[in-house]
């Protein structure tokens, strides 16, 4: 969090920099203002909230709502340093894996095993995949997965739909092919999903003939065939679940533990609605709500609400969550009036990955959602 910070505020420095003997006319993309009014009714929320103290340290991260929309607007950046910056990013996400991969190779040779065993879910996992790959760089497969999706994103948008540098055209789509490859070892759900809507999406963009439209349908067999092997070998419904079952029970899988955090997570807003229980006081609270219920794997993992919408309606209530759905819509529809793909891409992403998961309350994904939306829509 440190060092993100402190890159943070040498970005604002930079762009301060930028603004130094330039008129440039302070104008913010409407867009932009959805971030903003979050931020602030966020803000609002500490008044109420249980825990003000943790309420600061997570306003200290939606601070990034507030900052990037003014500071990205008046830096006047162009677009092709906006393209210098998409690159950076491609570049680093490579190096995040081939430093990650680098630390399982020299663990396995340490150990003599490309094996680790979870005392959790009594399963033996691979190095070389999912969290047990990623947690060697300190993120999460899924997060990573999703900074490889829009890795893809950028290289197709630059290299095929804009067809820009064309000599190098068949080393940028090795290159997605690459990406594309680390994904798989990635095995997250939600970016085979958000993969495969955008793929779809992109097939109409580009006018695709019918019959290729089986190769863009590859990320959503992916998931398919992802989710049927992690459900392998559970003999009740994937959907059915005890909240008092131990985190040993085989029954558990990414399914039901979700719909399980679900149920917890609405008889809190039930008794916390339409305001919500204040910034900072989520966690808490639902810790509470998991040991009221019985639900001990929540509590003992402390289980988030994993999806960014009952987030939102649980932290500060009715009207955040109308402005982070007007902020999704709104923003689709831009996109698609102004053929922005790239803004069109993130946002999708962002509302695919809301729908099991809730990045917005972590820098990793506060700051990789922000940027990105601020710069792809800049006027």
């Amino acid at each position: 969090m440190l060092a993100n910070n402190i890159a943070i505020f040498l970005m604002l420095f930079v762009f301060a920099l930028s603004i130094i003997d330039k008129k440039i006319q302070f104008k913010i993309n409407r867009l932009n203002y959805f971030l903003i009014l979050i931020f602030f009714f966020s803000t609002i929320s500490i008044i109420y909230s249980c825990d003000t103290s943790s309420g600061f340290k997570v306003l200290e991260k939606y601070l990034v709502f507030l900052i990037f929309p003014i500071s990205i607007q008046l830096s006047g950046i162009g677009e092709k340093r906006i393209q210098i910056i998409k690159y950076a990013f491609v570049l680093s996400v490579v190096l995040v894996f081939f430093y990650a991969l680098l630390l399982a190779g020299y663990y396995s040779i340490q150990t003599g095993t490309t094996s680790v065993f979870n005392p959790e879910n009594l399963v033996l996992e691979n190095r070389f995949t999912y969290h047990r790959l990623m947690e060697n760089a300190n993120i999460s497969a899924t997060v990573f997965a999703l900074y490889l999706t829009l890795s893809i994103v950028i290289l197709f948008e630059t290299f095929i739909i804009k067809k820009s540098h064309s000599k190098h055209r068949l080393k940028a789509i090795l290159l997605i092919g690459f990406l594309g490859l680390i994904i798989a070892l990635m095995n997250s759900f939600t970016a085979y999903m958000a993969l495969g809507v955008i793929s779809i999406s992109t097939a109409y963009y580009l006018k695709i003939k019918l019959k290729y439209y089986l190769f863009f349908l590859i990320p959503i067999l992916l998931s398919i065939t992802f989710f049927s092997i992690k459900t392998k070998g559970i003999d009740k419904d994937i959907f059915k679940y005890n909240l008092t079952d131990d985190i040993h029970n085989t029954n558990w899988n990414s399914l039901n533990v979700r719909l399980a955090k679900w149920e917890c997570t609405l008889n809190v807003i039930k008794e916390t609605f339409p305001f919500g229980i204040g910034v900072g006081c989520a966690q808490k609270t639902l810790n509470k709500k998991y040991k009221e219920m019985g639900f001990q794997v929540g509590y003992d993992k402390k289980f988030s609400t994993h999806n960014q919408f009952l987030h939102y309606l649980l932290e500060s209530g009715i009207i955040t969550l109308l402005l982070f759905i007007t902020l999704l819509v709104y923003g689709l529809y831009y996109s698609i009036k102004k053929k922005n793909y790239y803004l069109y891409t993130i946002l999708i992403l962002l509302s695919i990955s809301s729908l099991t998961d809730n990045f917005l309350i972590v820098n990793k994904g506060i700051v990789f959602f922000a940027f990105f939306i601020c710069l792809a829509s800049k006027d």
